[in-house]
């Protein structure tokens, strides 16, 4: 069987699961789920040191019991540094020209080396997502009407309210 015949094979047999998936009652569904992903969990914790840490010099991930990344939430009001308040400059002067990619409802169509997001599916909102620190531990995640991302480029909003989201390293 040649490489394109197994992958073909493994979507037609993802499409009958699914399809077998959504015939039964919801219960048994919802169960049918939990197990899966019990027995997922069950294979991921019981890999032996040597693959786990195979695995982190892949990926970069810590495993612990709670699953490969987890974060800490928190709510902060932050000062916006330097480099998000010129990405979200150019995000203001990209709305004001008409740039399609502003006007395009998507998750992380707008861009920078330490940022992304886009307009929401409402087409009334940003969402954003900072990585305020080298490594990527940090994340700032937080939404904006167009009329605050004004406010921000014309220098009259300087500081937010955002979620932090810290990376945990887990310990097995």
């Amino acid at each position: 069987m040649s490489s394109e015949e197994s992958k073909q094979s493994s979507i037609d047999r993802q499409a009958a699961w699914t399809k077998n998936l959504e015939s039964l009652p919801e219960d048994e569904r919802k169960a049918l789920s939990k197990r899966r992903y019990d027995e997922f969990r069950a294979r991921a914790n019981s890999r032996s040191d040597a693959e786990k840490a195979a695995i982190v010099a892949k990926f970069g991930a810590e495993f612990g019991k709670g699953g490969p990344i987890r974060y800490i939430q928190t709510q902060e009001s932050v000062v916006l540094p330097q480099e998000l308040l010129e990405f979200l400059a150019d995000i203001h002067r990209r709305i004001q020209e008409g740039d399609t990619a502003e006007l395009i409802p998507s998750g992380d169509l707008l861009q920078s080396e330490s940022a992304y997001g886009g307009l929401n599916s409402t087409r009334d909102r940003y969402s954003f997502v900072f990585f305020p620190e080298a490594g990527h531990s940090v994340r700032w995640q937080f939404t904006l009407l167009p009329s605050e991302i004004e406010s921000i480029a014309e220098g009259g909003l300087a500081k937010l309210n955002v979620d932090r989201f810290q990376k945990q390293v887990n310990v097995p």
